[in-house]
């Protein structure tokens, strides 16, 4: 697994893929906050990496979880399906309904499995 936004919610969803969840190998992070970030992996064990596409891209990674603001998930939604990557989305999924049909789009043709998360329902 890798994850892509490890602030306040993320680092939560890290953690837990980290310690909790049998199965699930927290692979790498990435947040803009370099720091931070190495901090954060440090504590889960993982590595990170401050190019979301370029973890998105990783063969080693075959899940991807984006706690990342909507304006970045275009390119990463994208990305990551086009390399047949597993993906959690969490709200809100997509800046416009556009964005978000382009995004369904990419999924639809690569086949993947995406779900959106709001974890907080739950």
């Amino acid at each position: 697994m890798g994850i892509v936004g490890v602030g306040r919610h993320g680092s939560r969803y890290a953690r837990h893929a980290a310690r909790d969840i049998d199965g699930i190998e927290l692979v790498a992070i990435c947040r803009r906050n370099e720091d931070a970030g190495k901090e954060i992996a440090r504590e889960c064990e993982c590595e990170y990496t401050s190019n979301a596409v370029e973890l998105c891209s990783r063969d080693d990674i075959d899940t991807i979880v984006l706690v990342t603001v909507p304006a970045l998930l275009e390119e990463l939604v994208v990305t990551a399906a086009s390399r047949s990557k597993r993906l959690l989305v969490e709200k809100p999924v997509a800046p416009d309904t556009e964005v978000g049909l382009r995004m369904l789009s990419a999924i639809d043709q690569a086949g993947v499995y995406c779900m959106a998360g709001h974890t907080l329902r739950f």
